[in-house]
């Protein structure tokens, strides 16, 4: 796995898999980025999506 975080030009690692919060905290430590799930993403993007109607432009 060190050399695919060696050679791998990323600013961040995207999972498909929902991850617990210790899976992300391990997966972040040995990756050397930031781990996240394709969950927390959309659940991030559609919580501001939702702010933005509520409160306008």
């Amino acid at each position: 796995m060190a050399s695919a975080r060696d050679r791998a030009d990323a600013d961040a690692v995207i999972l498909t898999v929902s991850l617990t919060e210790r899976q992300r905290r391990t997966l972040t430590d040995m990756l050397g980025r930031p781990a996240v799930s394709l969950s927390d993403i959309l659940t991030a993007e559609t919580g501001r999506w939702f702010d933005q109607i509520q409160t306008g432009p």
